[in-house]
Order: C-alpha cells, then sequence, then structure tokens
C-alpha cells in the first residue's frame, strides 16, 4: 500500500504527491505543530509513522493499518479545508485517496480470506527473535573501527576515521 503510494506522483510537476505526508505535520513546520492543528486534529499520524509502526510490529491487524492510512488524508481535510493553503492540499489528499481505495481493498480482501488468516497464524507462530550479539563480537567492530582512517585528499590528511567520535561533545553549545 505504501509503496504504491510512494508512486503517486503530481501531474503538474511530476514529484512524489506523498512528500508532504511522509513526516508529521510539525517537521514542516520547524518542530512545532501549526497554529490551531492539534484543536483540529485529535490523533496526527503520517506514513514515515506507519512504516515505523509495521516495522516494529504495533499493528496487530490489517484493519488497524488501513485506519492508520485513512487518518493521514481525514486529518489533512480536517486541518486545510476551507483555508488558503487548502485546494493544493485537497488536490493532493484526492489522489492519495484514489490510489490508496484500491490497495486497501485489495489488502481487506486478502485479510479475510482464508490465504491471510493462514498468514496471519503462521506469523503469531513463528515470531523473530533478535539475539543480543557476543561482546566479543561488538569489540572486535569497534577495534576495526579505530584501526579505520580517513583521508581528505584535497588537504592531504590522513586521520583515524572515528576521532571525531571519541572526543566529548561540548553541550554547553548545544543546549537543546
Amino acid at each position: 500500500v505504501i509503496d504504491a503510494l510512494l508512486k503517486i506522483k503530481n501531474p503538474d510537476d511530476g514529484y512524489q504527491t506523498a512528500h508532504f505526508f511522509l513526516q508529521p505535520v510539525s517537521f514542516f513546520c520547524g518542530g512545532q505543530w501549526p497554529h490551531g492543528y492539534l484543536e483540529k486534529v485529535q490523533k496526527p499520524m503520517d506514513y514515515g509513522t506507519i512504516v515505523q509502526n509495521l516495522i516494529t510490529g504495533v499493528y496487530d491487524s490489517a484493519e488497524k493499518f488501513a485506519a492508520d492510512c485513512r487518518l493521514v488524508t481525514s486529518n489533512c481535510r480536517l486541518f486545510y479545508e476551507g483555508t488558503e493553503d487548502g485546494p493544493v492540499f485537497m488536490e493532493k489528499v484526492n489522489r492519495l485517496e484514489q490510489g490508496m481505495a484500491k490497495q486497501l481493498a485489495q489488502l481487506s480482501s486478502y485479510d479475510k480470506s482464508d490465504k491471510g488468516a493462514k498468514a496471519r497464524e503462521k506469523f503469531r507462530t513463528k515470531m523473530l527473535t533478535i539475539k543480543k550479539p557476543e561482546q566479543a563480537f561488538l569489540k572486535d567492530i569497534l577495534r576495526d573501527l579505530r584501526a579505520t582512517t580517513y583521508t581528505d585528499k584535497s588537504a592531504k590528511i590522513t586521520e583515524k576515521a572515528t576521532l571525531h567520535f571519541e572526543k566529548p561533545v561540548d553541550t554547553s553549545m548545544f543546549t537543546d
């Protein structure tokens, strides 16, 4: 579903339609929510968060995934409808909803099928467990990294690749 949405392009400029929906709205506003956003939108959602939720196993059903996909576009409608920027975003939302409708219908159909039920059961019985790496393995990686050098050909300087990561950082310069 997400892959299909990422392939949708704007007809006027050829850019990815989902661009403004891949990050939280606050990302595009300097880390702050736009004035009035959280009053209109109860649960902010974006496709980047949905992908993160997929990877981390937050969704236990296809319907919860689909609900979040629909939430992205409905949040946009809630906030931008009737605003100066509204027509531009409504056009993008309509395009995304058209592309998403077919994909989510197919997902829902598969989820309700016998094949989907078997896939869910297989998933439940074969949970992936990632073992913690052995300490010796991690020390070997660290030793290899510390032995690696970097050469800046224009300045003709060769130094350890990890040099800048091993020095303490002066946090007084970075207050956040």
